[in-house]
């Protein structure tokens, strides 16, 4: 109850002082993880070239993190990312919540930080379970994409946390004050370049046009 008063005491500061003043989200960065392709890094980790940090702020924990995934190799493959950030004074007073519609491949989860299997099964796997951990307790947030890469093709994922609510699919973390929100974005880059299977049978299709050609000419 004390908290929540000195929430109501800012607020009516705010507005008593008017649009030039600002209600600054209270949040500080704990931890983080990326599973890329099944080889996953945690905080403290030597992470690879490919994933970018330099956009992500490790004391306040906002900002994003990019990773541009670039197998090498035709097929199916997924990337996923969690963030660990405490809002407030007390770490265990969260709640989260997922808002509007995911994009198609994409994945979620508001996990409890405590619950060991979020990291062994959940994250390593490459499984989030597209719910939500009930509160109030220490909450994190993660985020997924499954996708489909020709030979020649690169993902680019960039997840962001910020304390502005993004258009779209988002996640939500918040406490009586304060508030912050993950999302992420999927860019399939380079050529499309068709798999082994479909050149035989685009060449099988082109000898087949080639009889029926010479067929009719005779």
């Amino acid at each position: 109850m004390k908290k929540l008063w000195i929430c109501m005491v800012v607020l009516a500061a705010v507005l008593t002082l008017g649009a030039s003043a600002a209600l600054a989200t209270d949040v500080s960065y704990w931890d983080f993880g990326v599973n890329a392709g099944g080889d996953f890094y945690y905080d403290g980790d030597l992470l690879p070239a490919y994933i970018d940090t330099t956009g992500f702020d490790f004391t306040s924990g906002l900002g994003s993190i990019s990773v541009n995934f670039a197998p090498g190799a035709a097929g199916t493959y997924g990337v996923t990312a969690y963030v660990n950030d405490d809002l407030g004074a007390d770490y265990q007073d969260d709640y989260g919540m997922a808002v509007n519609s995911l994009a198609a491949g994409q994945s979620w989860e508001v996990f409890d930080t405590t619950d060991g299997d979020f990291y062994f099964v959940r994250f390593e796997g490459n499984a989030l379970n597209n719910s939500a951990a009930s509160g109030p307790t220490d909450i994190g947030l993660a985020l997924g994409w499954d996708f489909f890469l020709n030979s020649g093709q690169s993902a680019l994922i960039t997840f962001i946390v910020s304390d502005v609510a993004p258009d779209g699919f988002y996640l939500h973390q918040f406490d009586d004050c304060d508030n912050i929100f993950m999302y992420s974005t999927l860019d399939i880059q380079g050529t499309n370049v068709p798999a082994p299977a479909a050149i035989v049978l685009l060449g099988s299709g082109l000898i087949s046009l080639a009889g029926l050609r010479r067929k009719a000419r005779a």
